[in-house]
Parts: C-alpha cells; structure tokens; sequence
C-alpha cells in the first residue's frame, strides 16, 4: 500500500528574465498566477549562473554572474506575494568542465538558499567531438555527476538538475540514460545519497510523457535505481515564462510510478 504523498507544492527550477533564455515578460510578479494556479507554496527562483569566481566561462555565461542573479532580490522587496510564498533565491549553477566542479566559489554558494547543477548542459560545456561516440556522451554525463558530488561544494548542491537528460541532444535522448550499467548508477547513486543530493524530476522534460510511456522510459529505470540506492527527489517545472507551469501533471505520473512518499521528497 502506498503511502500518502502531500501535495506538490515546491517548484524548484524557475527562470525569471535574468536568465538570458527566459521570456523578457518573466518577472517574479508576473509569475504570481502561475504560482496560484499551481497551489505552489514554495517558489524556487533558480537563475542560470557562473560565478566569474571560476575561470573559463563560455561567451553566453559571463553576462550571468553572481551580481546579476542576485538583482533578484530587488524583485522580492516589492513582490506582491511575499507573504502568501516562500520564495527562495537558487541558481542552476552551472557545470565547468575544465575545472571539473560547479562554476561557483564555496563564498558565494553560502548565499543560496539552495542550488541545483545540472550533468546535462551537454550543449555547452562538452567537446562537440563527444557527440560521435554515444557512449563517451554518456560517459560525460556520468563523469560530470561524479565531479559535481564530490566537489567542493557538494555541500550545497540540492539536486542535480535533469540528470542525464541532454539538453539539445542531436539524437534520441532516450538512448543516453541506457548505456550505463546499473552498477555505474549505483556507485554515483549510493554517494549522492550519502551527501542528500536529490535528483529532479524535471516537467518541462517529461511533458509529452504519459504514464504508459514514461513506464517504458530508459530515464525511470535510472530514478528507480537513485531511489533504491536511497537518493531522494526533487520537482521543476524550468520554467521559462508563465506557459511552462502547465507540465506539472507529468510528476503525478512519476509519484505512481515510484510509489513516492512524503520521505522520498527533498523539502525545502
């Protein structure tokens, strides 16, 4: 018999126009009926984010620094809704490749309220020459994972955001997650949870998924093996604009899959 999960009411993968992918209309204010509407309770603002901190920034982070995120917070001193959510100030930091860690210093990710990484920005961090070979693909994303959890600042990592989940991949995604052996799973799994780093369950990726084909998913025998290893999860809409909130009937699908618990779920 399943246990009672509560309600989802924590979203936290949310851009606002400081991300320089998000919708320009995408302030913290215009976000409130989504938040309403979704009966969230606890908003996670995670902006995309390298800390100038950390060399070798790509040309499209450097504009996205810690300053920049953090303007943000002039948004939350007149945020109308202030009282009725808890709005949390994240980042997606993202993952340096040459430096082999999250791309923010241990200074300035103890001013989050929490941080999610993702193994996955393929598109921008990894050699395009990778792409070739599916396994040394693969193979990145397991490596990135490590790399993140056993980083300085694992400490403060919440959760990997979309794990393995190659963003713009050029071929199938589905194929990625399938090329790693359970037991190369269990080893990144078992650290993860040892250090209470959550995997996301990302909606904006399984939107199109109903419960029939995420079942079949190569991504839900990785989850059913994170949750094995005792990993526990997190839910992001990524929201770009106001439109993305509308994903959210995918993680239902997911808590029956996995027969989640309220103790299966990372509160923040």
């Amino acid at each position: 018999m399943k246990t009672e999960i509560r309600m989802i009411g924590q979203d936290l993968h949310i851009h606002t126009n400081l991300s320089s992918c998000a919708a320009r209309e995408s302030t913290l204010e215009s976000y409130l009926p989504a938040f309403r509407n979704n009966n969230l309770k606890v908003c996670g603002i995670a902006n995309h984010l390298w800390d100038a901190a950390v060399p070798g920034a790509p040309e499209w982070y450097i504009p996205q620094n810690f300053e920049h995120i953090s303007e943000i917070k002039k948004e939350l001193d007149c945020f109308p809704g202030k009282e009725e959510f808890r709005i949390l100030f994240g980042a997606e930091v993202e993952y340096s490749y040459p430096e082999h860690r999250p791309a923010i210093s241990e200074s300035n990710a103890e001013k989050l309220d929490y941080m999610i990484v993702p193994n996955s920005h393929t598109h921008i961090v990894m050699p395009k020459v990778f792409y070739a070979d599916h396994r040394h693909h693969a193979e990145f994303m397991y490596h990135s994972f490590l790399d993140i959890i056993e980083s300085p600042v694992a400490d403060m990592v919440t959760a990997i955001a979309h794990p393995f989940w190659a963003v713009n991949c050029p071929y199938g995604m589905e194929e990625l997650p399938a090329l790693i052996a359970d037991q190369e799973y269990t080893e990144i799994f078992e650290k993860a949870a040892k250090k209470d780093i959550a995997l996301e369950f990302n909606t904006s990726c399984f939107g199109n998924y109903n419960e029939e084909k995420l079942a079949k998913s190569s991504f839900l025998r990785m989850f059913r093996l994170a949750k094995k290893c005792g990993c526990r999860f997190i839910f992001g809409s990524d929201s770009h604009c106001q439109q993305a909130f509308d994903l959210w009937p995918a993680s239902r699908h997911f808590i029956n899959l996995m027969e989640l618990s309220d103790a299966d779920i990372k509160w923040i």
